[in-house]
């Protein structure tokens, strides 16, 4: 699901679980009273029918998830779940069996509070420009007549009325009036602008009324091109790891499940007796291992790293480039962008700190000036009086030089130097926000100027791969003790989902640290 598909989609998706699941949770309720104050059996009839009704509910939730599943997957979770439980549930009238209405109940009652919370979770740190696209339609002049229309349907030259408390659709040019805008990557950050400036899509306007002729489609604002920086992009390989064990731990868990329903009660001594144990046992050890608790948390560290960094106006194009981050090297940059950017003797030290070895600084200035500077900012190799073709061959000198497991970046403007930045593993763009181009077609984009965001994004990077790692090491480790748990019946039902989703939103709370 893409970013910008979260109010349309997901949002709409957990409030029918919510519904589904307090619906549920006050039939369990009333039947829980009920059969206390009535003091029912667990095998009067009354009894069973008020433990269904609970479980009719949250099984159409699970069969709807069932049906609409679109991942293609091998085996359907929700489907393996859904029966999984309903046998529990009617396991209790196989003959020797004790009744496991109730955990039925229960155990799918805390699946769904936990697929509620990491589900909105998840949607919260996948859109991290939430609430800055603009509102359903806005007031626009074209050919002398005004009228409301989509964001989607602007046209480069249209005059639109943007409100106070709305946002900018699409990139324009103030035509009239003035006001105080809030960064599109930051609400803390404020900008006062009047007729002549340039706003960028996403701006809120906090001040007055103003009119604004768009200079950009709204497929092309940097808004959208930001949003849709992530959208069908690779999560990284330890996400994809933990998809990967999660499948296949469910792929092997129903042999067993199998060998322990029918295998183990035919070496007993008696079959009939012992069935229904093993048969329970089964059924529970099969619903274990249908959650996929194992892989949940790892891409909310992933989106929230990507959301923290872009509030610090670092755009990273794909999501598996955190994995490239941190095998950054060497550096070169050309002088040519000092004037306009940011950079200090301490961002010199903060990148080495952040693991790059190697910095090199390009310049097409005099050695005199180019050696003062290099001095000034502490760096040891610099190359003055170059032309274009000679820092093309010094940057394929550079990757040569470089061991085959680590990576060069390379920093530019990221439009004129884009032949310059070919040769190397990591591109990095200082550009301003209205420049969707190379917030594009560059890896990272660096929007605020300064050099000390790299080593921000580097650290960044190291610190979701270490929670991402710690995750995956500890669902998987977790998982695996709660099967055996389950397999050897040594927890009741309720306990083990308890503790399933507890690891889950431990591990979910960890992976919130990126935010």
């Amino acid at each position: 699901m893409k970013p910008a598909d979260f109010s349309k989609k997901l949002m709409p998706k957990i409030k029918n679980d919510i519904i589904y699941t307090v619906v549920a949770t006050i039939l369990f309720v009333c039947a829980t009273l009920l059969t206390k104050r009535l003091a029912l059996a667990p095998t009067h009839w009354l009894y069973i029918v008020l433990y269904t009704l609970p479980l009719l509910v949250l099984l159409a939730q699970q069969a709807k998830k069932a049906i609409n599943d679109k991942t293609k997957e091998p085996i359907n979770r929700h489907w393996v779940l859904l029966i999984s439980c309903t046998a529990i549930f009617f396991s209790g009238f196989i003959i020797n069996s004790e009744p496991h209405f109730s955990d039925a109940v229960i155990m799918m009652l805390i699946y769904s509070f936990g697929e509620i919370i990491t589900n909105a979770t998840l949607a919260i740190v996948k859109n991290p420009l939430r609430g800055k696209r603009s509102h359903s339609s806005v007031l626009t002049e074209r050919n002398g007549t005004t009228d409301k229309i989509k964001p989607e349907q602007l046209q480069v030259g249209d005059i639109i009325t943007v409100k106070r408390g709305e946002t900018v659709p699409t990139d324009g040019c103030i035509k009239e009036g003035s006001s105080v805008f809030c960064s599109v990557t930051d609400r803390s950050v404020t900008h006062t602008l009047k007729s002549g400036d340039s706003v960028y899509a996403g701006y809120l306007n906090k001040g007055e009324k103003v009119k604004i002729e768009v200079c950009r489609e709204f497929s092309d604002s940097s808004t959208a091109i930001i949003i849709d920086a992530t959208s069908n992009s690779e999560w990284p390989k330890t996400v994809e790891l933990a998809k990967t064990i999660s499948k296949y731990l469910l792929i092997l868990a129903l042999p067993f499940a199998l060998l322990e329903a029918v295998v183990i009660p035919l070496m007993a001594q008696w079959f009939i007796l012992a069935f229904p144990r093993w048969f329970y046992r089964a059924l529970l050890f099969t619903a274990i291992a249908t959650t996929d608790t194992i892989a949940f948390s790892l891409p909310i560290a992933t989106a929230g790293t990507f959301a923290r960094l872009l509030r610090n106006d670092i755009v990273i194009n794909r999501y598996r480039l955190f994995e490239k981050l941190v095998k950054i090297r060497s550096l070169v940059f050309d002088a040519n962008l000092l004037p306009e950017t940011t950079i200090t003797r301490d961002d010199v030290k903060n990148m080495r700190r952040s693991g790059i070895k190697h910095i090199t600084m390009m310049s097409s200035g005099s050695a005199e000036e180019t050696k003062a500077t290099a001095k000034e900012l502490g760096i040891r190799d610099y190359h003055p009086e170059l032309q274009p073709d000679d820092k093309i061959g010094l940057i394929k000198r550079l990757y040569h030089r470089k061991h085959k497991h680590t990576y060069l970046a390379a920093i530019g403007n990221g439009i004129d130097d884009r032949r310059l930045l070919q040769g190397v593993n990591i591109r990095i763009a200082m550009t301003q926000p209205d420049n969707s181009t190379a917030i594009e077609s560059n890896d990272v984009a660096i929007l605020d100027g300064k050099f000390a965001s790299v080593s921000t994004a580097i650290k960044a990077s190291k610190k979701v791969n270490r929670i991402n790692i710690f995750n995956l090491v500890i669902a998987v480790t977790s998982k695996v003790i709660l099967l055996g748990l389950a397999f050897l019946g040594l927890a009741p039902a309720w306990a083990l989902a308890a503790a399933d989703i507890a690891i889950l939103l431990i591990t979910s709370l960890n992976a919130l640290r990126t935010i």
